[in-house]
C-alpha cells in the first residue's frame, strides 16, 4: 500500500503530497524492482467500503470502470450507492457537480446528492431532507436518504457504528466475479433510500472487456406514482443516432442503448438546466475543473410499482462510428441480452433465492477458498454449553445465538480466555444474515443462513446447527453445498447452483 502511495505521489503531484511524505520516509522500500504491469490482475474488490475497480488492460487505451455499493462511514461520502464511472481516453460517465465548498447550496443540493451520480432516483413529492453538512437542503431530487445523527453523516468510531449499525449498513455487495473476459458485479442498494418510498433496488453490471457494459436494474417502489429515473452523468451532451445516445469526449466515445423501459422518456439536462431541478437552480460558486456537462435522465412512460432498466453502454475510441445493436428477451425469472455474437443471461432479481428448512444439520463447504470480506477471526479454545447442548468446537470457531446477532463465546482479547457475550456480529445481522465465518462452529436456536449469489466463500469448515435452520441459496450458485443431518439415518441433500 505504501509503495502505491509513493507511486501516486510521483505521478499525480497535488497539494496533499506533503500529508503522505512521512510514509515514504518510514516505509518506502527502495529495493523494490519495477515489474511488468501486464502481470497484474484486471479487477480489485475493496470489501470494506464496497468499491470495485476494473479495467480492460494496462495499455494507455484501456477502458476503466468503478462501482460502489457499501456502508456509510465518513463525512465526505456522497449519497451515491450504486454509482459507477467509465473512462476510456478520457472521462465518459463521471461524477456531476463541483466541490466548491463543504456546505454551499450547490454542495448539499447537488454535488453530494444522488442526482449528480450514475444511479437511481425514486421521486416521492412529499420527501424532505435534514441539513447536510450543516447546509440547508431545499431540493427534493428523489435520491438517497441522509438520516444520520451527525450533520455530516460521519461515524465517530467503530463502537458507534456497531451500536447503530442499522443506520450505516445501507448496501450489500452481492457478487464480484471474474469469469473469462468478463467482470460481474451485483448489489442490493435498497437501504440507501427511504423505506416509505422504496421496497427494493438491485443493480447488476457485466463489464464485457474491452469496453461493453450491461447495466441491469430492478426497482420496486411503494407507490406506482413515484417516478423512477435512471441517471447518467455524461462528459458531453450526447447526440441521438437512430435511438442510441452517443457521448464523445476528446478521443473517447460512449454509446448508450436503452433496452428497458421499452418506451422511455428521455431528458437531457445541460447548459443552464444542468444544475436545475424542482424549480430551483444550484449553480456552483466556482469552477473546480472538468465535470460532466449533461445529465441524462431516463424514466418509464407508464407508472408501475416494479420497473426494469436495462442499458448497454459501449466505450470506444472516438473514431468508432457504430456498435452492435443490443436486444433483450424476458425469460422465466431472467433476461437474455444479445450483443453481437455474445449472449448474457441475468437473473431478474439477484436477491431472489430458494429456501430449504432443515432441523439439525451439519454444513460443510469444501471449496478451499480463503475467507473474504468481513471474515470473523475469533478463536474458541474450548467447548461451550448452549441451550443445554454440550459442544466441542475447534480453534477458529464462533458460537452464535439463534438470531445470529451475537457471538456467544470466543477469545475476544486474545488472552486465552473464552469470553461470553462477545461483541455483535461484525458484518451486521440485518435479517439474521450470516456471512464469512471461518473455522468450525456451532449455531444454536433458529437460524436463517443466507448464501449470496456467486458467493466466493461464506462458511469454511464444519458447522453444527442446533434448532430449525433455513438455508437460502441464491441463484445461480458456483459451488455445491452439502447438508446432512446429525441423526443416524444421515440424509444428504445437495443443492448445486441453479
Amino acid at each position: 500500500d505504501h509503495q502505491a502511495v509513493h507511486s501516486f505521489n510521483e505521478t499525480t503531484p497535488r497539494s496533499s503530497v506533503g500529508n503522505f511524505a512521512y510514509k515514504d520516509f518510514l516505509w518506502r522500500d527502495t529495493g523494490v524492482v519495477q515489474g511488468d504491469l501486464e502481470q497484474f490482475k484486471l479487477s480489485h474488490f475493496s470489501a470494506g467500503p464496497g468499491y470495485v475497480y476494473g479495467r480492460s488492460g494496462w495499455d494507455e487505451e484501456a477502458t476503466h470502470f468503478f462501482f460502489k455499493a457499501g456502508d456509510r462511514f465518513t463525512a465526505h461520502q456522497h449519497l451515491d450507492v450504486g454509482h459507477f464511472l467509465i473512462y476510456r481516453q478520457g472521462e465518459l460517465a463521471g461524477d456531476g457537480g463541483h466541490y466548491d465548498s463543504f456546505n454551499t447550496p450547490h454542495a448539499v443540493n447537488y454535488y453530494v446528492r444522488t442526482i449528480a451520480h450514475n444511479t437511481m432516483l425514486i421521486h416521492d413529492p412529499d420527501e424532505s431532507w435534514p441539513a447536510i453538512r450543516a447546509g440547508e437542503v431545499t431540493g427534493n431530487d428523489g435520491g438517497q436518504t441522509h438520516d444520520w445523527p451527525h450533520h455530516n453523516g460521519a461515524v465517530v468510531d467503530a463502537e458507534a457504528w456497531l451500536r447503530d449499525w442499522e443506520l450505516y449498513d445501507i448496501a450489500d455487495m452481492l457478487a464480484v466475479v471474474e469469469h473469462g473476459n468478463s467482470l460481474y458485479v451485483a448489489a442490493d442498494c435498497s437501504r440507501a433510500y427511504a423505506a416509505d418510498k422504496l421496497v427494493s433496488f438491485s443493480r447488476q453490471i457485466v463489464f464485457q472487456r474491452p469496453g461493453t457494459f450491461v447495466v441491469f436494474d430492478r426497482v420496486e417502489s411503494t407507490d406506482a406514482q413515484y417516478r423512477k429515473t435512471w441517471l447518467l452523468q455524461a462528459a458531453k451532451k450526447p447526440v441521438d443516432v437512430d435511438g442510441t445516445l452517443v457521448v464523445t469526449n476528446g478521443d473517447g466515445r460512449l454509446f448508450v442503448q436503452t433496452l428497458l423501459p421499452t418506451e422511455p422518456i428521455v431528458r437531457l439536462a445541460d447548459g443552464d438546466q444542468l444544475y436545475r431541478y424542482g424549480g430551483n437552480r444550484y449553480e456552483p460558486t466556482r469552477d473546480t475543473g472538468p465535470a460532466p456537462e449533461c445529465r441524462i435522465e431516463i424514466s418509464p412512460s407508464e407508472p408501475a410499482e416494479v420497473d426494469y432498466f436495462l442499458h448497454v453502454l459501449t466505450a470506444t475510441d472516438a473514431g468508432i462510428e457504430s456498435v452492435p445493436r443490443a436486444r433483450a428477451r424476458r425469460l422465466q425469472g431472467s433476461f437474455e441480452i444479445d450483443i453481437g455474437e455474445t449472449t448474457i443471461t441475468l437473473p431478474a432479481d439477484p436477491r431472489a433465492s430458494t429456501e430449504h428448512d432443515i432441523t439439525t444439520a451439519v454444513l460443510e463447504q469444501e471449496s478451499g477458498l480463503l475467507p473474504q470480506n468481513f471474515a470473523l477471526q475469533q478463536t474458541l479454545l474450548q467447548g461451550a454449553t448452549i441451550d443445554g447442548h454440550e459442544t466441542d468446537v475447534a480453534p477458529g470457531a464462533v458460537v452464535m445465538d439463534g438470531a445470529c446477532e451475537q457471538i456467544l463465546a470466543g477469545d475476544q482479547h486474545g488472552d486465552g480466555t473464552v469470553d461470553d457475550g462477545l461483541q455483535q456480529f461484525v458484518h451486521g445481522p440485518h435479517g439474521g444474515t450470516v456471512t464469512d465465518a471461518v473455522g468450525h462452529g456451532v449455531f444454536a436456536g433458529d437460524l436463517r443462513l443466507q448464501l449470496p449469489i456467486f458467493s466466493r466463500q461464506v462458511l469454511v469448515g464444519r458447522f453444527q446447527f442446533l434448532g430449525k435452520t433455513r438455508i437460502l441459496l441464491h441463484q445461480p450458485q458456483t459451488f455445491d453445498i452439502s447438508l446432512e443431518t446429525v441423526h443416524e439415518e444421515a440424509v444428504v441433500e445437495r443443492f448445486a447452483g441453479d
